[in-house]
């Protein structure tokens, strides 16, 4: 823990190192508890501890001191309960687009408590009113991850989706490459034109 000393008020937050260290571990508080002693949020609380290299308790030590004051898990806010809540929808470093849904079968675990699914699996089993076969993947057709309509997105085997990529791939090069000749044949008829046009002139 750092040396000893006074914290600039942040919002009504005026806490020494000491104080905040005592609150936390002797007097078996939660950031949260601390937050509504006074009226700030829980991630302030967090973030003035982090300065003053205060250690956070563990998950299972967070959980044990819940259970212990009578608090279960489950109580903590959730979803647009929760201070941080954004909205329920964000794109992942893969840029598929997730979206909440709490202990859904098809959800992502994060910390205690699955609670993002794929919106592209949710949507297409939504659509087609069944699950998603075991070791199926969805395809979005057009290429574009986000582009999540019903009409974008075709249901295949693992293994046919692997192979259906670098087939894709290659007759996007060569899309790509057909543009690009149109594009300089384009310009060049262009180039000839206005050439013809300013000799005429």
């Amino acid at each position: 823990m750092k040396p000893l000393r006074r914290y600039q008020p942040n919002r009504k937050v005026n806490l020494t190192s000491e104080e905040l260290y005592k609150l936390y571990w002797n007097d078996h508080l939660s950031t949260e508890e601390i937050a509504e002693m006074f009226y700030v949020t829980s991630p302030t609380v967090w973030q003035l501890m982090k300065r003053a290299e205060i250690p956070c308790r563990t998950m299972g030590e967070s959980i044990r001191l819940a259970q212990s004051k009578g608090r279960r898990c489950q109580d903590y806010p959730k979803g647009d309960k929760h201070p941080n809540w954004k909205g329920g929808r964000w794109v992942n470093s893969s840029g598929y687009v997730l979206v909440y849904m709490f202990n859904h079968r098809r959800a992502y675990k994060f910390g205690n408590s699955c609670s993002y699914v794929l919106e592209h699996i949710l949507i297409w089993e939504q659509y087609h009113n069944q699950q998603l076969p075991e070791g199926w993947h969805i395809h979005h057709l057009n290429g574009i991850k986000t582009d999540n309509r019903p009409e974008n997105l075709q249901a295949l085997p693992k293994k046919s989706h692997y192979n259906l990529i670098p087939a894709l791939k290659a007759r996007i090069k060569e899309l790509e490459a057909k543009i690009d000749g149109i594009g300089k044949k384009r310009a060049e008829l262009c180039y000839n034109h206005f050439n013809r046009r300013n000799k005429n002139e």
